[in-house]
């Protein structure tokens, strides 16, 4: 087996490895990436998945040639029926339906300004339409022609008004004195016995919060981390996301998601309310109407005080990461749980719950030095949304065959480990997990 990132980077990342016969395995991957000395194609060999009788767009890269590039198929190489390569290096339209499935190799090359030259060999699988609207490739700004843009690559500029990055200022690194009291946290974590005091031969716990999307990519993830030899010993983690567990209901501290976290997924892991240190969250009220922001300033709301509930809850629970959801352009006509552009605009009601902290709200309080500690320490961890199949700056996407049929659930085993591999590397290698993450 083999891995390449999809542009040239400096890297960390993990690699599971799924077994018939023998147990999941986790292999720690890191590199440098060095740009080419001369032409190239930038893309990796496997193409993103294509659907039968549905849109399609990938974007072919070139770099260390004269601009500008003109893209081109080689002679003899064809693409899937309905296909076509751009001089610009696009590679779109509607696969035939009459294409069958399976895999489509060909070769497509770039020649810069110099008339020097580069080709390579491709790889694109063609799959079965799912039952999910799969031309729905991206996703608009309401109302406009604009695309979207994935809230980590706004930086400064806005979407109906609020500006972009996961921290303030457009920014996607956490502020730094943040970070610091993050950091300070988690080194400060130790082992519990059951009634939340230290014991050097304690546990403690990771839970897990949200409702079904959150249930499906956290199933896949806990095989991975379980199996990685990097995980600490003392560290057991829980999965507690639920169907319908959304945000307005998870608000209320007598729901009974919170019952059967505590009285079934802790005992059933053999740890306690008092052993539970982090939470990780993705969630969302599955809105389908309404307009913005006011629905992601109830969700808002909703976050902050699942916040509290947690702090109340789990009083040892110290640290709180939020991921986003994932694209769910491609349920778009099909389910109404929660289309575009509700899906992308969960994470503003998620930024803005973190960023009242920021801001010292007293009822998001964290620090004794403060005042009455009311939540724990909130941070953004992995961010998946992206608009489809158009790339993010870091080039994520989500292909039809990402998504399950509905549209709105990660599909297995492709959607779910995209979010199981990003969470374990998040957890691996952010400077405020690091510490209770791995083994010393």
């Amino acid at each position: 087996m083999s891995y390449s990132p999809t542009h040239v980077t400096s890297e960390t990342g993990v690699l599971g490895l799924n077994f018939n016969q023998i147990p999941t395995r986790v292999v720690d991957l890191s590199g440098n990436g060095s740009i080419a000395t001369a032409l190239a194609l930038l893309n990796i060999p496997t193409l993103p998945a294509a659907t039968q009788g549905a849109a399609y767009q990938a974007n072919l890269f070139a770099a260390s040639g004269t601009q500008p590039y003109t893209f081109s198929l080689k002679p003899g190489s064809t693409l899937p029926m309905g296909l076509a390569l751009s001089s610009a290096g696009v590679i779109s339209g509607t696969v035939d339906p009459t294409v069958t499935t399976g895999n489509y190799t060909f070769t497509a090359g770039v020649k810069d300004a110099k008339s020097k030259n580069v080709t390579k060999l491709f790889t694109m699988t063609v799959a079965k339409a799912t039952g999910s609207a799969c031309n729905n490739i991206s996703y608009n700004v309401p109302n406009t022609t604009t695309p979207i843009v994935p809230i980590t690559d706004l930086g400064t500029g806005t979407y109906q008004g609020e500006e972009g990055g996961l921290y303030p200022n457009g920014s996607n690194v956490r502020p730094a004195s943040h970070d610091s009291d993050g950091v300070a946290i988690a080194k400060a974590i130790v082992p519990l016995d059951a009634n939340g005091n230290y014991d050097p031969a304690g546990k403690y716990a990771l839970l897990a919060l949200g409702e079904s999307t959150a249930l499906d990519e956290f199933a896949a993830f806990l095989p991975l981390a379980n199996a990685d030899p990097a995980k600490n010993s003392a560290l057991v983690i829980v999965d507690g996301a639920q169907g319908a567990a959304t945000p307005h209901l998870l608000a209320s501290v007598s729901s009974s998601y919170w019952n059967t976290i505590i009285n079934n997924y802790l005992t059933d892991q053999g740890v306690t309310a008092k052993q539970v240190v982090a939470v990780w969250i993705e969630d969302s009220n599955g809105i389908a109407k309404g307009s913005f922001p006011g629905d992601m300033s109830g969700m808002q709301t909703d976050y902050e005080t699942i916040m509290n509930n947690i702090h109340m809850l789990f009083p040892n629970s110290v640290l709180a990461y939020f991921s986003s959801r994932i694209y769910a352009g491609y349920s778009n006509g099909v389910k109404t749980i929660n289309p575009e552009p509700y899906a992308y605009e969960a994470g503003f009601a998620e930024k803005n719950a973190i960023a009242d902290q920021l801001n010292g709200n007293a009822n998001l309080n964290y620090n004794s030095a403060l005042g009455v500690v009311k939540a724990p320490w909130m941070s953004f961890g992995p961010y998946y949304w992206a608009n489809g199949m158009l790339p993010r700056s870091d080039g994520w996407i989500w292909t039809c065959q990402d998504l399950q049929s509905d549209g709105t659930h990660p599909s297995s085993p492709s959607g779910d480990l995209k979010v199981a591999g990003q969470l374990l590397n998040f957890l691996k290698t952010d400077d405020t997990t690091k510490p209770w993450f791995l083994h010393p």
